[in-house]
Parts: C-alpha cells; structure tokens; sequence
C-alpha cells in the first residue's frame, strides 16, 4: 500500500476518532445535565423546555412509595407497612406512619368513621406531613371521623377493593378522588368482567430492587428523556387525545368500577374529585361523568377542584400538591358538605 494512500486512511480514522470523542462528550454532558435538572427544581424554573424535562428526569429517580414502604399483597399487588417509613426526595422530607390497615392514618379513624376518603398518592399526601392533607384539614374542620383510605399508585378498582376488606359500612359519605392514571387499571377491570391482574410477589421484588437503583442511577434520567423524545416524535394524535383529555372510554371504565361496588355506594352520600399533576387543571372527567353517572341511582355530586388549583399548588419537579393545595381542596369539599347539611 502506498504511504499517500496510509495517509489518507489514518488521516480518516483520526476524523472518525474525533467525530466519536465529541459525540461521546456530548452524550456525557446530556447525561449530566439530565441528572443535574431532576435535583434542582431552581435550574428547572429556568424555562419551560428546562421544566419538562426536570419533571420526566425527576420521575425516572424517584421510587414510588408504594416500593420503599411497602409489602407485596396477594389481593391488591402491594400494600404499606404499619408503623413509620421516611419518604423524602428533592423536595420534600416526611417521616409517615402507617395505621393496622396499612393507611396513612390513625388507628382511632378505623372505627366507624363518618366519612371515607378513596383515592390514590394526591389523596394520600405524598409531600407533606399528615395534618396537610385534605382529607385530615377536612376532619379537623368539620367535625366528622374521616379515614382515608388512599394508596399510591391504586386505581379505581383496587381502591374499592381495599374499602370492601375495610368493613366500613357504617360511613354515611365517601370521597371519591379519581385520577387520569387510574384508567389502565380500570379498563382492565372492565376488560376481565371485574377481576383484576396481580403481580406476582417475585415481580414486586424485581420493581423494588429495579426502583432503588434508579434513584442513584447516572444514566436513568437521561434515558428517560430520551426515551420520552422518541414517543412525542412517533406517537399519533390518538395517543395525545389520551393525555389532554380523558375520552368516553375513561368514564365508561370508571362507571363499571362503580357498578360492581353498588352494595358499598347506594344509600350513602357519593363526592366525586379529579385530582392530577401538573398542567391537568380542567373538568373534563367531571362533566363528562355526570351525564354517564346520573342513572346509577345513586347520591352523586362533584368538587370541581380545577377552579382553585394553580401551578403555585404544586411542587416543581414532584407531581403532588403542596399544603396549599390541600387546603383549597378541604375547603371545596367542604363547601359541599355544608351545602349538603346545612345544619351542621
């Protein structure tokens, strides 16, 4: 070989090396600015391309606390420990306790309560302390026994079921807190004629030990917005109708979880909240429900939250509400209460 042509072939392996060195920095300071942008909710104030990619950087570290204080549960996939668990992250530092029931409430509230509240980690009050959370502003101002029996993560279906195991038939109201995610495991509910999937306590296992690592993962945030790039950039306009706006199919998966626990609804009163993340303050669900709920026979009414939720009641990164969150929404419900019974 001629040494103009080696040359020109080490000339090319050279450009090759450098093309690949400065693609190599590139993906390491992508890498680390995703990690820098899911603990620093100051960065991700910044603008809002910086904000969404803080909130999907910030959800691939963080475990949900379902696996950090949980158990795995042969009926309802996991519940939480009784007794004290730590949950903090970036934002927020909580030591929760955990009743009998494995609820983040009292054990006094157990027995016979005067209202039941139903929801997943918006009502259970991820990110604050107990007394914060609406469903305990709204005991401590009404005068009522309120349990709540909220779990993270559980959709409809599996919140119902927990209330069935509960024996709770003395409560004369129940609060019901639903939330757009709650509709993948709703839907299947419908699919499978009212039973539910339950994961495998090796599956369980296999999440957890998969949750924590993430949480000290150096890659994990930044594949996740890789990852959330590629579906925005091959996803169809179905897929977007699904997250701006529940469709008919969400409201019909709800009702069926409803039709299947009449025995737990009829002659009680039934409120009826959406509670979501960030960027999701409308009442789409709610006025969609009501037509689709009206015939059930049951004493239904709706809290639209949407008119006093703002972004300033919400956590930068973490999707959960603040204090001031869940006091404006003790304060809608409430509202209602009160109208309901004026008396007291």
């Amino acid at each position: 070989m001629r040494t103009s042509e080696m040359r020109k072939i080490k000339s090319c392996l050279k450009v090759i090396a450098i093309n690949f060195l400065f693609v190599g920095i590139g993906i390491l300071l992508f890498f680390w600015f995703c990690d820098v942008l899911r603990n620093n909710p100051a960065i991700a104030t910044a603008n809002v391309l910086f904000e969404k990619l803080a909130r999907i950087a910030y959800r691939s570290s963080h475990p949900p606390v379902q696996y950090l204080c949980g158990r795995h549960d042969p009926d309802l996939a996991y519940v939480l420990v009784p007794g004290a668990c730590r949950f903090a992250d970036t934002e927020f530092d909580t030591l929760m306790h955990f009743n009998s029931a494995g609820l983040r409430d009292d054990e006094e509230s157990l027995d016979n309560p005067d209202t039941v509240v139903v929801g997943d980690s918006h009502s259970m009050g991820l990110g604050v302390q107990r007394e914060q959370i609406f469903a305990e502003r709204l005991e401590d101002q009404s005068g009522r026994k309120v349990l709540n029996v909220s779990v993270s993560s559980y959709g409809t279906a599996r919140e119902f079921k927990l209330l069935r195991k509960l024996r709770l038939g003395s409560a004369k109201h129940i609060i019901i807190q639903y939330c757009r995610n709650d509709f993948e495991e709703n839907q299947a509910f419908l699919e499978n004629d009212g039973r539910l999937h339950i994961m495998s306590e090796k599956a369980y296992a296999a999440i957890v030990k998969e949750a924590k690592g993430y949480r000290h993962s150096f890659v994990a945030p930044g594949m996740a917005v890789l990852n959330r790039v590629v579906e925005k950039a091959t996803e169809g306009p179905s897929s977007w109708s699904m997250e701006n706006g529940p469709g008919k199919d969400e409201v019909a998966a709800f009702r069926f979880v409803l039709l299947r626990n009449m025995d737990l609804l009829k002659g009680k009163t039934v409120i009826i909240l959406d509670i979501n993340g960030h960027n999701r303050y409308d009442n789409r669900f709610i006025e969609r429900a009501k037509p689709a709920l009206a015939g059930l026979g049951l004493d239904l009414h709706f809290v639209d939250v949407s008119k006093v939720l703002t972004d300033g009641d919400y956590y930068t990164l973490d999707t959960h509400m603040t204090s001031s969150g869940h006091a404006k929404v003790a304060a809608a419900i409430l509202d209602t209460l009160r109208a309901l019974n004026p008396s007291r």
